[in-house]
């Protein structure tokens, strides 16, 4: 999902930008970077956020100043961790606002919807299943994955219009009649991206996965 900033005002567009800041300087910081140069998946890193950028690229334009698009944000959360699917959500809105796909003035409050809430869902989750639920193969893909890609899509689409709501003139009759509507339509697209992404990495490349395990999902089981 991303937002347009033309609609949005001053004090809510300037509010988001300094939680933005923020939160993402606080990504940085914490992200593993060593950990990350030092297994050699630097470079996966860099290709999973050029990914990101093509895929986010491809999307399909909405009422009411926003557009929709398959996310990922959740398989990048699985994949890297938390603070590192930030970094790669930042400069994946990076790509997608220097090819002229998006007003600047978007990238602020399309960061806070579209990477920080979808990646913070995948991460809580991700920690109430290892405390809840037993560690196997089929739970970390339904549960980890495929649910909470589908979560994260109905999650992203509900911040938006409360956005919108809350910090623009847009009304609510509008986004009712043009897209709340269909809110349950966007759960299964990123649900099935994200679990059919997610087999795939642990089933072909379970090194790539910062959160999966052999010993912990499949060992045994």
């Amino acid at each position: 999902m991303q937002l347009a900033g033309a609609p949005f005002g001053p004090v809510s567009w300037w509010t988001l930008a300094v939680l933005d800041a923020v939160v993402l300087l606080w990504a940085i910081r914490m992200a593993p970077w060593r950990g990350l140069i030092d297994s050699g998946l630097f470079h996966v890193f860099g290709a999973a956020s050029v990914a990101a950028w093509l895929t986010w690229s491809l999307s399909t334009p909405a009422d009411a100043g926003f557009v929709w698009h398959l996310s990922g944000m959740v398989s990048l959360t699985l994949v890297f961790g938390w603070p590192l699917a930030l970094v790669a959500g930042a400069l994946a809105l990076l790509g997608v606002h220097g090819a002229g796909l998006n007003d600047w003035a978007g990238w602020v409050p399309t960061f806070m919807v579209s990477v920080v809430l979808p990646a913070s869902l995948a991460q809580g989750l991700l920690w109430l299943a290892r405390a809840r639920l037993p560690r196997h193969f089929m739970i970390y893909v339904f549960v980890n994955a495929f649910l909470a890609g589908g979560l994260s899509a109905f999650l992203v689409a509900l911040a938006s219009a409360g956005l919108l709501l809350l910090g623009t003139d847009v009304a609510w009759a509008r986004l009712e009649s043009t897209y709340i509507r269909y809110l349950p339509l966007m759960f299964f697209p990123e649900a099935m991206f994200n679990g059919l992404l997610m087999t795939v990495l642990v089933a072909y490349k379970p090194d790539w996965v910062r959160s999966f395990s052999d010993h912990d999902y499949l060992a045994g089981k």
